[in-house]
């Protein structure tokens, strides 16, 4: 199985890259391919609800979303990798996901599963409830699987993120696929 984590952290080493790489390792583990794309570097515009990509199949922006795209109409499964800012995905991966419109049918048609990992530095579930419904809903819209979801909580203070296993259950979660 072909997996792409589309990561959103502007922080290499953060908490979520953490979860990433333990998440990557499961997986590779198991047999499977891992691609890691980092939001955070890519050049990538803002779509304009143009509908170019609808009338001519190609998007009026010329930028990274060509590499993202051809990662994930290819993959088995998408796994979205963010810390909470603002009660949401972050940005960077924000403006990956959004440019997803402009090749919505050929997820739709391959139906790659889903995954959600997020890092938050409040200790509550409310803080990561927004982008977790967020990926759900265009699960749902795509019609793929939700296969996982790690929500990190607290992951300022080490101790507790080390203490409530969350490194453990990513590398688990990349087990499990």
């Amino acid at each position: 199985m072909k997996i792409l984590m589309l990561l959103g952290s502007p922080h290499g080493n953060g908490p979520s890259a953490q979860l990433a790489e333990s998440f990557a390792k499961g997986a590779v583990e198991n047999g499977h391919e891992v691609v890691k794309m980092d939001c955070a570097k890519l050049v990538v515009h803002p779509c304009v609800a143009c509908e170019k990509c609808h009338m001519h199949g190609v998007c009026v922006w010329t930028d990274d979303m060509p590499k993202v795209e051809k990662e994930a109409v290819s993959c088995d499964m998408i796994v979205f990798v963010s810390p909470i800012y603002y009660a949401g995905i972050t940005a960077q991966l924000k403006v990956v996901f959004d440019r997803f419109y402009s090749f919505d049918a050929k997820i739709m048609e391959r139906k790659p599963k889903f995954a959600l990992i997020t890092t938050a530095h409040e200790d509550v579930y409310d803080s990561t409830a927004g982008a977790v419904v967020q990926v759900e809903a265009i699960a749902r819209y795509y019609g793929v699987d939700m296969v996982g979801k790690i929500n990190a909580l607290d992951v300022g203070n080490e101790e507790k993120f080390r203490s409530e296993g969350y490194i453990e259950k990513a590398y688990e979660l990349g087990r499990s696929i």
